[in-house]
């Protein structure tokens, strides 16, 4: 299984999956931070907000666009791996 380490905001996030990994890659840096901030430490919206010194609606936007990015990119990702 293959690991891989983000570095976001003085926090070191691990990530296993590496279908998720890549995914995670494609992202811009703002919206994996936010995706790993929320997901992965369990941060609310306003916490995140406040760590990265935006406002709570921008964080909130990032991770619901986040979200559907990545499911798009793992689905098409699991749809080549069906062939």
């Amino acid at each position: 299984m293959d690991h891989s380490h983000f570095q976001v905001l003085g926090y070191d996030i691990e990530v296993k999956d590496t279908l998720l990994v890549e995914a995670l890659k494609a992202l811009t840096e703002k919206k994996r931070n936010v995706v790993l901030l929320s997901y992965f430490l369990e941060m609310s919206d306003a916490e995140i907000a406040r760590e990265m010194k935006l406002v709570h609606s921008t964080i909130r936007e990032h991770r619901i666009r986040s979200l559907e990015l990545l499911k798009k990119l793992m689905e098409g990702n699991m749809d080549g791996a069906e062939e």
